[in-house]
């Protein structure tokens, strides 16, 4: 898959952004359906607690924005 496709799965799996949104890009053309679904299907396990855990560690290293 692209980044695109790959970045939206991550934003989606830590609840970054909603189905709706996902929804709308495709009905705009932005994604495929079959990229809608392989974005929004459940995720493997252990992926999502991976994710969260590189969220946290990078949230707490990066610089607050003010």
């Amino acid at each position: 898959m692209s980044t695109l496709i790959e970045s939206l799965r991550r934003l989606f799996l830590l609840g970054k952004i909603t189905a709706d949104k996902l929804q709308q890009m495709q009905a705009n053309g932005k994604i495929t359906a079959d990229e809608l679904t392989y974005i929004t299907a459940a995720e493997p396990s252990g992926e999502l607690a991976e994710l969260q855990q590189y969220y946290k560690t990078t949230q707490a290293i990066l610089p607050e924005v003010q």
